[in-house]
């Protein structure tokens, strides 16, 4: 089934508006990118999802927790923090969804620990690569902290940054464009609109892989609250 992404605010590359404010996906590519009248009927043969005019970026890729993942991976192979595992897990996948990471590029070694630790989200996010493309990169040095911990440190503007974050490793930057993977980092707010100070702390509330939302803050919200309630009421 398609699904139409609508009431949306487009930017194509960053700073680039698109003319539309809706898209449509299918099989997990862009098929289509036009505007949408707010009192057009929707068609009911396709899967509608209102973005309520937050900012849609395209898909911010991670190429620096790798080491941080393998490093701790190595460590748990050791049995010196076996029994943090999944505690460790679950606080890196916080950081990554609240950044709007949609993939989180791993050596093949690391992408298999991630597929046996059985965390969804990062089994998701995860995408094998070889080490190769990763060697250039810095080592990890300051053990197990959480991922993208000093990635904004090493930029002075927002546009620098998500340059950064939608470029992939053969250095073409990602688009919202007709034809392309529908990889999406979805925010509330505009980012080039604020300091880089104010983006490295603003949360996306939505990250879309291949035309499936993955991950929505409210909902995410809504289910710990309820699971709180529940507990405290047995």
């Amino acid at each position: 089934m398609s699904t139409l992404f609508y009431n949306a605010n487009l930017l194509m590359t960053g700073e680039e508006y698109s003319q539309g404010n809706a898209l449509e996906v299918e099989d997990g590519i862009i098929t289509w990118i036009g505007t949408i009248n707010p009192f057009q009927k929707l068609n009911d043969n396709m899967e509608n999802i209102n973005l309520n005019g937050a900012y849609v970026l395209p898909g911010f890729l991670d190429f620096e927790s790798h080491s941080y993942f393998a490093e701790f991976f190595t460590a748990v192979e050791n049995k010196r923090y076996e029994c943090f595992q999944d505690d460790w897990l679950d606080d890196s996948v916080e950081v990554l969804k609240d950044k709007g990471i949609t993939s989180l590029l791993l050596p093949v070694s690391v992408f298999e620990k991630v597929q046996e630790a059985g965390n969804e989200f990062l089994t998701v996010i995860a995408e094998r690569t070889e080490n190769t493309l990763l060697n250039e990169l810095e080592p990890c040095t300051s053990g197990f902290c959480e991922p993208f911990s000093n990635f904004y440190d090493r930029f002075e503007s927002v546009p620098e940054a998500i340059r950064s974050l939608t470029t992939d490793v053969m250095g073409i930057q990602r688009k919202i464009t007709v034809g392309a993977v529908a990889d999406f980092s979805v925010f509330e707010k505009n980012p080039f609109q604020y300091s880089m100070k104010f983006f490295a702390n603003m949360h996306c509330i939505r990250i879309i892989k291949e035309g499936k939302t993955i991950y929505d803050m409210d909902e995410e919200g809504e289910n710990e609250l309820f699971n709180l309630l529940m507990n405290q009421t047995f």
